[in-house]
């Protein structure tokens, strides 16, 4: 029988190892690709999952309940004066609002959210004193309320069905609005400074500290103070004024800041 040499027996030997341990390195090379080309997917994976489940916990406010107030004010800071960058062309304004006027930028910034609104006639009359009927309406458009009417009418003997009774009625029933001996609203009625005070931080469940004052004090001035403390008084407000009529532009002005502090929306 023919027998390799020692030399060719060696050489042939040597070269099946080495293939062997080719085999086994390459077989470890693609699992150890596999291997890396999975940990990423499974990295982005996790990663996904904690960014929804964190976003959802903070929209609900069960994680960081200040997050998301944090975030409207911000993205408002952002806009805020988006309406006085714009020129006159491009912003739908009101024939007696040029946009120079002191309070052209809040209700402006209103406007174009759909929260207050002119009459017929392409005015706004800021000089005019707010009714309660519109008040009511201009605050329950800026907690994004959208009442039902079918739900929302009949609350009171002299609301019933007009446009602006659902949203009365809602604030009604959530109790940030009071009416008259006899049931009535009065809705055409003028609403005072103190009245339209009161009204505001009880729409928004901010109660003014009532602790510390004499006992004869005016039921009003917790209410006047609470909104000095949070910077929300019109600028030159005289407390003697407090009596007068708001007017549209003073209500539109409150609320604007109202919206920039975060109470936006909701």
């Amino acid at each position: 029988m023919f027998r390799f040499p020692v030399v060719i027996k060696s050489f042939l030997s040597k070269t099946t190892l080495a293939k062997k341990s080719e085999s086994k390195i390459g077989n470890h090379k693609s699992r150890a690709v596999v291997t890396s080309r999975r940990w990423p997917k499974r990295i982005g994976y996790f990663f996904l999952v904690f960014v929804i489940t964190f976003s959802s916990l903070s929209l609900l406010g069960i994680v960081f309940p200040d997050v998301r107030s944090s975030y409207h004010k911000v993205a408002l800071l952002f806009d805020k004066s988006d309406v006085m960058k714009s020129s006159a062309a491009e912003v739908s304004l009101f024939k007696d609002l040029p946009l120079s006027a002191k309070e052209a930028e809040a209700v402006y910034y209103l406007k174009e959210r759909g929260i207050v609104s002119g009459y017929d006639d392409g005015t706004f009359r800021p000089g005019e004193p707010v009714t309660r009927s519109d008040l009511v309406v201009f605050i329950s458009k800026v907690m994004a309320a959208k009442p039902h009417a079918y739900t929302n009418s009949y609350c009171f003997k002299d609301v019933n069905t007009q446009w602006f009774a659902p949203f009365v009625c809602s604030a009604k029933n959530r109790g940030w609005v009071n009416g008259y001996e006899g049931n009535l609203f009065r809705p055409e009625s003028l609403v005072s400074k103190a009245e339209g005070i009161k009204m505001v931080l009880s729409a928004f469940n901010i109660s003014p500290q009532q602790s510390g004052l004499p006992s004869d004090v005016e039921w009003f001035v917790p209410y006047v103070s609470e909104l000095n403390k949070r910077s929300w008084l019109w600028s030159g407000f005289d407390q003697k004024e407090i009596h007068k009529n708001m007017l549209r532009s003073e209500a539109s002005d409150l609320l604007y800041k109202v919206v920039l502090s975060g109470f936006a929306l909701r």
